[in-house]
């Protein structure tokens, strides 16, 4: 059984980019913004309780609001942890392969001043498709899951440094995904 190191992951097709230090920064900035969502609600607590101006709908409005502020982080601790868990268990068969990556689309963020932004800096977001071979079988895998539009698309900032040149990548025959690996020189994200 492989253990796929997650620091050399870039990202996967499915997912897009999983960088394992930037998930740990995600991390770091959810538990403290977590943390800071807690206090309020304890001083809005604190200030209902104790009635400290005659308006206590203010703290009831504070209470709510720093309630509300915890939904997003659990979702993202959700949804990290599940694609996590998953990239680990694509990992547990993974053969490590040469590709090729193919850019098949590129795309802008949307922003009105991208435009200008694209100019100069290309492309914010792009798609690729990977051709590899194993066991005399030629196998053809685009980012994204099919016919999906939004977060699943599969465009992503990562595919930018990994577009239309031969990537590292291990392949999982039982679950047919495929997850790209970092450069062996790049110590970057």
């Amino acid at each position: 059984m492989n253990q796929i190191d997650l620091s050399q992951v870039a990202g996967t097709l499915r997912y897009g980019d999983f960088s394992e230090k930037k998930r740990k920064k995600l991390i770091i900035f959810y538990a403290v913004l977590m943390a800071c969502c807690s206090l309020g609600l304890v001083g809005s607590i604190i200030g209902f309780a104790f009635e400290i101006k005659d308006d206590p709908i203010m703290y009831v409005i504070l209470f709510v609001v720093f309630a509300l502020c915890h939904i997003p982080c659990i979702i993202f601790f959700v949804i990290n942890g599940k694609r996590r868990r998953e990239i680990l268990k694509w990992g547990e068969d993974a053969i490590e392969l040469y590709a090729y990556s193919k850019c098949v689309g590129e795309q802008d963020n949307h922003n009105p001043h991208a435009v200008f932004g694209n100019l100069i800096f290309g492309p914010s977001f792009a798609k690729i498709e990977v051709k590899f071979e194993l066991d005399g079988k030629h196998f053809i895998k685009m980012s994204g899951k099919l016919g999906r539009l939004g977060p699943d698309d599969g465009f992503s900032r990562v595919w930018l440094d990994y577009r239309d040149r031969a990537i590292r990548i291990m392949y999982s025959p039982k679950y047919d995904q495929v997850i790209v690996l970092k450069d062996k020189d790049s110590d970057t994200n």
